[in-house]
């Protein structure tokens, strides 16, 4: 006890009231100060993650190719997105991939890791007619890239908006902090489906990590509403 607090109990019998309240308001304002630190920390993870990984996408274009090792040790073209700029560039389901960045496919990372075909300036394929081609891959254009990114980059936004301006009008009501939360989980996990689809330094094992919790935190929203819960019941017991 303080030397405030005593003088107060001296004074007045009953002041260990007081000194209950005072402690009371210093530990409600060190867990106030404790939620407003931690999502400032939210909102500059996610400023962080968008620019890096949006940006990111500027640079590194979409391919869209998965191999699959043949008894021969060849690498083969098992499947091939037609959204991606390996379609685009002419490469089919079935052309053999001789060279990747002038290395064996085989030991290239994200053959290794994914047995996907991301992140390379230089892919050297022979066709079925045995002819055989190095192509090689440049970044889109800025604007092209902007278009075709800017759908999940606004939904993302939109997630991480809607959470902001719910937490900021309901700052201590507990279904606005799980609402922020739970569209913040969501906004992270969506701005990282490009990076994650480029294998962009380790876009696509925190996608995984964030659409993991994404029913984890969805429970959690659910079990804050409970009149919604109880009439849900009802219906149900009714039907």
């Amino acid at each position: 006890m303080d030397k405030n607090s005593q003088c107060l109990n001296c004074l007045f019998p009953g002041s260990r009231l007081f000194i209950f309240l005072e402690r009371e308001i210093q530990v409600l304002f060190l867990k106030r100060l404790t939620q407003r630190n931690k999502h400032i920390a939210a909102h500059l993870v996610f400023i962080v993650t968008f620019l890096i990984y949006f940006g990111a996408t500027f640079f590194q274009p979409y391919l869209g190719i998965s191999l699959e090792q043949l008894d021969s040790d060849q690498w083969a073209v098992m499947q091939i997105d037609l959204q991606g700029k390996g379609y685009r560039r002419g490469i089919r389901v079935g052309d053999i991939v001789v060279r990747i960045d002038h290395v064996d496919p085989g030991v290239y990372p994200s053959v290794q890791k994914w047995r996907e075909v991301e992140g390379v300036t230089y892919i050297e394929i022979a066709t079925s007619e045995e002819v055989t081609r190095l192509i090689e891959i440049q970044p889109p254009p800025f604007l092209q890239n902007l278009f075709y990114e800017a759908p999940l980059a606004l939904l993302s936004l939109a997630f991480w908006l809607t959470g902001l301006v719910t937490w900021l009008k309901r700052p201590f009501l507990l279904h606005a902090q799980v609402l922020y939360w739970f569209n913040w989980i969501v906004a992270m996990a969506v701005i990282l489906a490009p990076a994650s689809a480029r294998l962009i330094l380790w876009g696509r094992e925190f996608e995984i990590l964030f659409f993991s919790f994404v029913p984890v935190i969805l429970l959690k929203l659910i079990s804050v509403f409970p009149l919604e819960r109880k009439k849900l019941g009802s219906i149900l017991n009714l039907v």
